[in-house]
């Protein structure tokens, strides 16, 4: 078999991993020790790189999205969820433990932190991490999204108040690292599927802001 492919996207200057869905599978892909490579693709180069594969589009949301693979045997596999599923079933050892029944807690609280801090997190994309024209379809699209600018967004959700309505829901992260004698969500033996959801938005946020650090 050949080595992954993993398909990410770019960020100016370094080149560095910067964006929460891609490095989701990243981190798989390290945890799990598989040889990989990445390709950088543009946004507005996503949806006609990928549909050349034969991708089929999303049934959900935007038709075409990174992260997407090719895996060892050829197979193209498109979305976070779908790519974890299928690196689990060919390379089950070391364990994700997909079928932990404190994963479902985990995701609702993931949703509910990212949720209020995109007002936080997005606006500073576009300037401190992506080349044109990468830039200019950010905040093309996310205007869209929001329905308003995203200088406008961060304005009226951002700052305090999005952290306000996150802190519940961190807190509830900690409660549950504690309750099991942390460090990971299944005690001192580590349950590789939370920091799949929580690691990568750190990971994330700390090049957004770290990339402005060093300009």
């Amino acid at each position: 078999m050949s080595e992954v492919l993993l398909y990410d996207l770019p960020s100016k200057g370094r080149c560095a991993c910067w964006s929460v869905n891609p490095w989701k599978t990243r981190m798989v892909l390290n945890y799990k020790d598989i040889p990989y490579k990445t390709e950088f693709i543009e946004y507005p180069d996503v949806a006609p790189t990928l549909k050349s594969f034969g991708l089929p589009p999303n049934e959900n949301g935007t038709p075409y999205t990174i992260p997407a693979i090719r895996d060892a045997n050829g197979k193209y596999i498109m979305d976070s969820r779908k790519i974890v599923a299928e690196l689990e079933k060919q390379y089950p050892k070391p364990s994700l433990h997909l079928d932990s029944p404190k994963l479902p807690k985990v995701e609702e609280l993931i949703s509910k932190i990212i949720g209020p801090m995109r007002a936080v997190l997005l606006p500073p994309v576009p300037g401190n991490l992506l080349r044109e024209p990468s830039a200019e379809y950010f905040l093309r699209t996310r205007e869209q999204t929001f329905g308003m600018p995203l200088a406008q967004f961060e304005k009226e959700q951002g700052g305090d108040k999005a952290w306000e309505a996150a802190t519940p829901h961190l807190k509830e992260v900690g409660d549950m690292l504690r309750a099991e004698g942390g460090p990971y969500v299944l005690g001192k033996t580590g349950d590789s599927r939370f920091p799949w959801f929580l690691w990568p938005v750190s990971s994330s946020a700390e090049e957004i802001e770290g990339i402005e650090g060093r300009r």
